[in-house]
């Protein structure tokens, strides 16, 4: 109860807490995600790294291979080598010479550190040769290189000769024999590569271990001993065509120091965040409370003439007592403004009711049916057409059977009463043509829109013509809507009468005195008022060319 207490007496406390409850969970939570996401971005940086480096070792080391793959096919199918195994005129050193010669220059041995012998073994028992990179086969059957290989099945294997990991590579020596039209196999060559000097560091991989693996896993070769007891990042590429699998071995030492220095920075942005929030939410909370904000508001309200009830203020401080004779005050002030408001209000109801008696439409329509059936007795039949459109115009405007929205058709039936009643008038003085689409004609429009348009197309336009006039009322689709179209051939106007119609029936020319202005501009508000702002009339003209009204409404 004490700390409930101190929490409903001290605003500042209790808005503190909440301050920092709001801000310093979600920053810790985002601070923990946002950590994550850059160790996970750093290690696929340090990956991606560590991939591009071994890539291009690996792309090193295929392309030593290729040349040298190269070059023993050379050997195999220099014509060089083939003649003279197959010379009988040569001594069998003069043999080995010649062939050893020819084989230092296709490998160049003394610059390939990489190559660690090549010999060739002669089968031909006729003419047998001897040399330092020629010998015959069946002292290569006593080495080892010939029990792995067996019966040249293989084209490569590996091996060690006195702990030295050796990628031997066999390729044979066929000779075609245009006499007898046939191959003969002359003997083979035998490449012996070493695997630690094909396979040398790049200063890139100065802190990386390489493994290398045969066929059956067994280790032949590694640049330094691994240690059990430290962490590494291991990769593994193979060189499918040579059995070959090697192994990368990058400490994660530097890995983790740098994820350590990123943890530490982390830790300390966040640090900083906390106190910057902290400081922030005191100064906040000291200086703007939600409860006088509440307050504050209220008063407001009731200052722009809201004196609806709003909820109150809780505790037992000063301000929820400065709540309470706020909220007794605005019920009072409502009561009395409500009293006077009511009083005021009947009184208009009652003017208002006997401003209605004075016309009744009744009275109105008994009137005109009295006046067509006189004018029907005294055969005056046009007097009867006038009454009839002026009593369904008359039923139209007050809209009782109708609504707010009318069809397309209801309202150009009204409409055309209107045309009528002016046409007599005016002694046909004009003519009307009407280009309607049908499909819309039940669409649904604001009622009574169409006549203030059609009036002053009329009254402004055709009728100050000194020969016949034109009104043309079109109906379409256009622009997503529908699009009504009330057009004459009249005067026209001016470039600044146009700009000044706009803006007056935009509501920005100031006050309107004429009543046809008056009409334009308050069917163009009624349409943006009930269809939206995107809608209502456009107006384009030019003198002595007639002027066009088009009323832009939404498809309903």
């Amino acid at each position: 109860m004490r700390l409930k207490d101190f929490f409903m007496k001290s605003i500042f406390n209790k808005l503190l807490l909440y301050s920092l409850c709001i801000s310093l969970i979600p920053l810790i939570v985002i601070s923990v995600i946002q950590y994550g996401r850059i160790y996970e971005k750093l290690e696929n940086e340090v990956n991606d790294s560590h991939k591009q480096v071994i890539s291009q070792y690996m792309q090193s080391v295929n392309e030593k291979l290729d040349m040298l793959q190269f070059q023993l096919s050379q050997i195999s199918n220099s014509t060089i080598v083939q003649d003279m195994l197959v010379d009988k005129e040569l001594t069998p050193l003069e043999r080995g010479v010649n062939i050893s010669t020819e084989v230092s220059n296709i490998l160049a041995l003394e610059q390939n550190s990489a190559v660690r012998s090549c010999i060739i073994y002669s089968m031909r028992e006729d003419t047998l040769a001897y040399g330092k990179n020629v010998t015959m086969m069946p002292l290569g059957k006593m080495e080892k290189w010939y029990q792995i290989i067996g019966e040249l099945e293989e084209e490569n294997y590996t091996y060690q000769i006195y702990n030295e990991p050796v990628l031997t590579l066999v390729g044979k020596i066929n000779y075609l024999d245009t006499s007898r039209l046939r191959t003969e196999l002359l003997g083979v060559v035998k490449l012996d590569i070493k695997i630690d000097k094909l396979l040398v560091k790049t200063q890139a991989l100065d802190n990386v271990k390489i493994c290398i693996y045969d066929a059956s896993d067994s280790l032949l070769y590694q640049s330094e001993e691994v240690e059990e007891s430290e962490d590494y990042i291991v990769y593994e590429e193979f060189i499918e065509r040579y059995d070959l699998k090697i192994e990368f071995l990058f400490e994660k030492g530097a890995f983790d120091d740098i994820k350590k220095e990123n943890l530490k920075i982390t830790f300390l942005l966040l640090l900083i965040l906390i106190v910057f929030s902290v400081v922030i939410s005191s100064v906040y909370s000291r200086h703007f409370t939600g409860r006088i904000s509440f307050l504050l508001q209220k008063i407001k309200r009731v200052e722009e003439g809201d004196l609806t009830e709003q909820p109150s203020l809780k505790g037992n401080d000063e301000i929820a007592m400065l709540d309470i004779e706020v909220r007794n005050m605005t019920r009072r002030l409502n009561q009395l403004i409500e009293k006077n408001y009511v009083q005021k209000l009947e009184n208009k109801n009652t003017e208002l009711q006997n401003l209605r008696l004075q016309i009744n439409p009744h009275f109105l329509y008994n009137t005109l049916e009295t006046i067509s059936s006189i004018a029907a007795v005294k055969n005056v039949f046009v007097i009867c057409d006038i009454c009839e459109c002026l009593g369904e115009i008359l039923r139209y405007s007050l809209g009782k059977r109708y609504g707010e929205f009318v069809s397309v058709e209801q309202e150009m039936y009204h409409t055309k009463n209107y045309i009528y009643i002016q046409q007599v008038r005016f002694e046909d003085r004009f003519d009307v043509v009407y280009s309607l689409d049908e499909r819309l004609m039940d669409k649904k429009i604001p009622r009574f829109i169409l006549q203030p348009i059609v009036e002053n197309a009329i009254i402004h336009g055709v009728i100050e013509k000194k020969e016949k006039g034109t009104l043309e009322i079109s109906l379409c689709e256009k622009l997503g809507g529908l699009v009504i179209s009330v057009k004459d051939d009249g005067r026209g106007m001016s470039q600044d009468e146009l700009e000044n119609l706009k803006e007056m029936i935009e509501g920005t020319f100031g006050e309107v005195k004429t009543s046809d202005s008056i009409g334009v501009r308050n069917v163009n508000q009624r349409i943006k008022m009930i269809c939206g702002s995107q809608y209502g009339i456009t107006v384009s003209s030019a003198l002595n060319q007639g002027s066009c009204f088009e009323l832009l409404l939404p498809l309903r």
